[in-house]
């Protein structure tokens, strides 16, 4: 008679698992294993690259454009939305991602330009703006039609024309109203 060996398989307790344990003790095991392994840095940077890519494409921009001007996604879709809105806390906290991410993107551009008014030096974040030198900023705003325009800055590498400069509140307005800022007249004359 052959001896057959008999493998005790335990759960995460310790305590051996029954016979239909087994099959959720795998898959438990399988998920934690793939969980880990999505979450490494390589396989991360790998997997953003490639999404990256891949919506890139003429073909999925197309798909995609094709499928959210179906009529039952447009219905479902404002359906949902009716939904979501009401639902306690979810405007404000939607209100509080998008002021996080304009600052956050703001910073960003505002330090690309030196973080600094160009004509006087006031650095303080809140009454620092994006000045267009050659006063060609509506013209300029009417043919990008963005909502944010430090994320249009950053979305396009900081592109050289327009060109653009950090100025602060009042050396925006004095130079929209007057044509000038009254620190050009005082740095003149030093």
């Amino acid at each position: 008679m052959s001896s057959a060996r008999v493998y005790a398989i335990t759960s995460d307790s310790g305590s051996p698992a029954n016979q239909g344990d087994d099959m959720s003790y795998n898959r438990e095991h399988r998920l934690a294993y793939m969980k880990e392994y999505a979450n490494r840095p390589e396989v991360k940077a790998r997997r953003k690259a490639w999404l990256k890519k891949y919506y890139k494409r003429p073909q999925f921009e197309a798909m995609w454009k094709e499928y959210i001007q179906r009529p039952e996604v447009k219905a479902h879709r404002i359906e949902w939305e009716k939904e979501y809105r009401h639902k306690p806390g979810v405007i404000e906290l939607s209100k509080k991602r998008v002021n996080k991410y304009y600052k956050k993107t703001r910073v960003i551009a505002l330090n690309h330009y030196g973080h600094k008014c160009a004509c006087c030096g006031e650095t303080g974040y809140e009454f620092l703006t994006f000045d267009h030198v050659n006063n060609d900023g509506k013209k300029h705003r009417e043919q990008i039609k963005v909502s944010s325009f430090p994320l249009w800055l950053i979305r396009n590498n900081f592109p050289l024309e327009p060109k653009i400069q950090i100025l602060c509140w009042n050396c925006q307005e004095a130079k929209a109203h007057y044509g000038h800022c009254p620190h050009e007249k005082e740095l003149k004359k030093l």
